[in-house]
Formats: C-alpha cells, structure tokens, sequence
C-alpha cells in the first residue's frame, strides 16, 4: 500500500471532457479519454488496462486501498505522460515557428518574383514594339540609303574630276567658276537636277589678255586692287 496520500475526494473533480461530461477529471485530464501506455521500468496498474477504460464508478464509500493505490498510480503516468507530451511541444513549437516564418518569406519572395517577371514581360513587349518600329522604318528607308550611296559616288568623282582639272585659266571670272562648280556639286547630290555644262575648263575669252601690271590697276581708282568686289569681275 502506498505511504498517505492526499484523498481522494481532493483529487477527482466532476466533469471531464466534452466527449465525457460526466466521467471526472483529475487537474485538466478527463479520467475516461487519458488511457495511455506506461513509461518502461513502470508497473502497469490495473486501471490502465484495455478493460479498465471503462471502469466501475467508485465512490468514497467503495473504493479499496488497493483501487486507490492503483487511481494513484494512473495519475503519476498521466503526469508523466503529459510531461513527455510538453517536451515534445515545446521542441515542435520553435520548428513549426521556424516553418511558417520561411514560409512565409517564401511567399513574399514569390510575389516579389512575380512582379518583377510582370515588369520584364512589359518592357520585353515595348522592346518588341519598338523593334517592329524601327524594321518598319528601315524598310522605309532603304530605298533612299542606295540614293545617299549614288549621290555620295557621284560627289567623289566630280572631286576627281575638280582635282583633275585643276585651277581655272587665266582670264577666267572666278565667281563664274564657283557659281559653276556648285551648279554641278548641286547636280552630283541630287540625280534629278539636269546636269550643267561643262564650265571646269570653259574657253577663255579672246578679248581678254594676259593680266598686266596696268590690268591689276582697279578699274574705280579704289586701293583693294584685284580684291574690290566692283572690280574683280
């Protein structure tokens, strides 16, 4: 028999759980729905026996030292039980914790990927639009890009034939010859402007003589000489 214990009236409160509203509890567990296997190296009593859950309703009037002794030590393996349960809480707790915090990480690294993959879709559909722009208007130009290369074509040959040539001759105006020449630089640039004369080299004027020393005399008595714009030409 055990040493004195507190009694039993002391110990079983009425009611247990909502499966077993008039079972008795001990503490916080239903007498009726705790049955669970000893821990090893302890006796099992009789009352944690498969038949013993359901066991006789005993009262204080009933109850023998040995069905007591036997309550006393259902109630030190639901303590036991319950210790070994609140370890194991307390050591899921922190991992499910831990869990849902990386989950939840998780989830807003998801969203952040999502709405960066939403903006590169956006700016690849906009690249996409301003592609098909610019092949349009490469297709529009490219007629003209074989006009420029013909103009530029033309442009180097008349440099060739200027260098060619050579400097206008004597008794040639030389306004006349630059008014001339870009006569056919404007005709090299643009192929639909008719083509001017050939005046590189054009015929001097047999009225007009060698330059003397009294032809370099301006002809208004002005000190610019052969620089006066009335008198140059």
């Amino acid at each position: 028999m055990s040493p004195a214990h507190t009694p039993l009236e002391g110990l079983v409160e009425p009611g247990g759980c909502e499966q077993h509203p008039t079972a008795g509890r001990i503490g916080s567990h239903c007498l009726s729905c705790v049955i669970v296997p000893a821990p090893s190296g302890m006796n099992v009593p009789e009352m944690l026996l498969p038949e013993a859950a359901t066991p006789e309703r005993l009262t204080v009037d009933t109850i023998n030292s040995d069905q007591l002794d036997a309550l006393y030590d259902r109630i030190a393996t639901l303590e036991h039980v319950a210790a070994g349960n609140k370890r194991h809480v307390q050591l899921i707790v922190p991992e499910l914790e831990a869990a849902e915090a990386r989950a939840e990480a998780a989830s807003r690294v998801g969203t952040q990927y999502l709405a960066a993959a939403e903006r590169y879709e956006a700016a690849w559909r906009n690249a996409r639009a301003r592609a098909a722009v610019l092949s349009n208007e490469l297709t529009r130009r490219a007629p003209l890009t074989g006009q420029y290369a013909a103009a530029l074509a033309r442009v180097h040959a008349l440099y060739e034939q200027w260098v060619k040539a050579g400097p206008p001759p004597l008794g040639t105006s030389v306004s006349r010859w630059w008014d001339a020449r870009l006569v056919e630089l404007r005709a090299a640039v643009d192929d639909s402007i008719p083509a001017a004369p050939n005046l590189v080299h054009p015929e001097p004027n047999p009225q007009v003589s060698e330059p003397t020393q009294v032809d370099e005399q301006p002809a208004c008595a002005c000190t610019y000489g052969q620089r006066c714009p009335n008198c140059r030409d």
